[in-house]
């Protein structure tokens, strides 16, 4: 990645800490005027209450060297991930296709009930059967109905459990782990993973990334077999 896109991709993220977050008083995104490959936290003499520590030059490599390196790691998670959870989703799949064979049968059934019901009508008005007959038929079909109607949601809750476990439709582990290899910045990259840079010294780099949340739910379904295991 050119040094140009570099500097002005994560002077970006690296303003966005600054101005919005709230270590805006920590750190100081200016390019040096002589340098402006490197960085310097301007409130360091005066800001000392909010736990600044950077008061030397901070190389604009070094943090482009931070990102690649935690990005790096976020890809070889999600990757790691995707294969367990492809192996999860075989593992599960027959499960889920009987459950969504059974809801389907229900809604069948259901609309057999409607078909019922439309029949006891046409031969009550026909006369082919009593009034009292036609009532007694007629609520056995709807508490029938009833009956299948109250199965699917509960199915279909059960079916959405069984595809969380799979990680289905993640989408981190879908976009990090599809860069699986990579050993290169580029601002495309830089821009669709990183939310935000924080810098609290020269060897204190943090990065934060999108997809904050889907990574929460990965990490927990992939330490569900691992405590298991353990208790086991």
């Amino acid at each position: 990645m050119p040094s140009s896109l570099i500097r002005n991709t994560i002077l970006f993220f690296l303003s966005i800490s600054t101005l919005q977050r709230p270590l805006k008083s920590c750190f100081n995104a200016f390019p040096h005027r002589k340098d402006s490959v490197k960085y310097h936290c301007y409130t360091a003499k005066v800001a000392d209450k909010y736990g600044c520590t950077i008061d030397e030059w901070i190389f604009e490599k070094d943090i482009a060297d931070a990102v690649l390196a935690a990005l790096q790691q976020q890809i070889a998670f999600a990757d790691e991930a995707r294969k367990m959870l492809e192996a999860k989703n075989e593992q599960l799949m027959p499960n889920i296709e009987k459950l969504q064979g059974e809801v389907a049968r229900l809604h069948k059934q259901l609309e057999k009930s409607k078909t019922t019901k439309m029949g006891l009508w046409e031969k009550y008005h026909a006369g082919a059967i009593s009034a009292e007959a036609f009532q007694r038929e007629n609520e056995k079909a709807d508490g029938q109905a009833a009956k299948y109607a109250a199965k699917i949601p509960k199915i279909q809750a059960r079916i959405r459990e069984l595809e969380m476990e799979t990680g289905r439709e993640n989408l981190f582990v879908e976009r990090f782990s599809r860069h699986a290899g990579l050993e290169e910045l580029t601002r495309k990259i830089v821009e669709e993973f990183v939310s935000e840079i924080k810098v609290y010294a020269a060897e204190r780099i943090e990065i934060v990334f999108n997809f904050a949340d889907e990574y929460a739910k990965t990490a927990a379904l992939i330490e569900q077999p691992k405590k298991k295991r353990r208790a086991s």
